[in-house]
């Protein structure tokens, strides 16, 4: 089903009148393609230093079993995916950073689910059970970071399921495998709902998990990260520097989302049509371009939660 939605729109957009000369980036996403260390990240120092300190305690206080759990929440764009790779990285050094990838054909939904965090040791170079039960096998591996993010309906749907496999991860799951479960939502409200049915207070209070929240991305950080962006973008596609009013204008139509505003400015330089002279578009073409991203989003990389 969804190879043949991609399929359709990918021949929408081809038959359009939107054309667009995209350089081939090799790497997971157009957002850390472009982000090499902690400074590049779009996301504000205290909030940083909060997961840092975070991510820190979940692997190094002594457990004699089981997984640490953090939970992230809060609007999609605001650099939570992002922050927990390049953060743990930066405090551990050598660490495997797995995501789940719900490939939504053909399969068992939860099962995948199961699958991908119960197999989390395999991914460190061991088993994540323990031929015992109530034992944890000595991990000598390197560092596991699991991000569990994308959750499909199904989860909200029967949540009692997603619970015990959170507690089965945190009972018996090598010591050394951090499960990150990220919430993104577009609305306060949305999110708050999706939280507390998917990762109640209870449950967190259960199984000591971490919680963080994030906010939309501040414009000044996002003109800082455009900034950076787009001087990259020039210098490898031969192209004019973008202007500090196109960067402030992508800025503020973005509503803090740093993912859709890179998005927007990756196709403003690379369009045939990209010769705007470095000057903000008219208010009408600006909020079709911002429609267009936000429809293909929506269906190519649909982020339920």
């Amino acid at each position: 089903m969804r190879s043949k939605t991609n399929e359709w729109l990918l021949k929408e957009i081809s038959n359009s009148k939107i054309h667009t000369i995209l350089p081939k980036l090799d790497g997971p996403g157009i957002d850390i393609c472009y982000v090499n260390c902690e400074d590049d990240l779009a996301v504000h120092k205290d909030k940083l230093k909060e997961l840092r300190i975070c991510i820190k305690r979940a692997l190094t206080t002594t457990r004699v079993v089981g997984g640490p759990i953090i939970l992230l929440v809060g609007p999609t764009g605001s650099g939570k995916t992002t922050a927990v790779e390049v953060l743990s990285r930066s405090v551990f050094g050598t660490v495997n950073v797995v995501q789940f990838l719900d490939e939504g054909i053909g399969y068992d939904e939860y099962t995948e689910i199961e699958k991908f965090v119960l197999s989390s040791g395999v991914y460190g170079g061991q088993s994540v059970m323990s031929s015992e039960s109530g034992k944890s096998l000595e991990c000598t591996s390197p560092i596991t970071v699991m991000i569990l993010e994308n959750l499909p309906t199904v989860v909200s749907e029967h949540p009692s399921r997603f619970h015990n496999l959170l507690r089965l991860h945190s009972t018996r799951a090598c010591v050394n495998c951090l499960l990150v479960l990220i919430l993104s939502s577009s609305t306060f409200t949305e999110n708050d709902l999706c939280e507390r049915i998917i990762c109640p207070p209870t449950l967190c209070s259960e199984l000591l998990i971490q919680r963080i929240e994030f906010n939309p991305v501040a414009p000044t950080l996002v003109v800082k990260a455009l900034s950076r962006i787009g001087n990259i973008l020039a210098k490898q596609l031969g192209l004019k520097l973008p202007s500090r009013q196109l960067l402030q204008s992508i800025a503020n139509d973005c509503s803090g989302d740093i993912r859709s505003a890179v998005n927007q400015l990756h196709f403003q330089l690379t369009s045939e049509r990209g010769n705007w002279n470095n000057s903000t578009l008219p208010h009408s073409h600006r909020d079709g371009v911002l429609s267009l991203f936000r429809t293909i989003g929506k269906i190519l990389y649909c982020k339920t939660y």
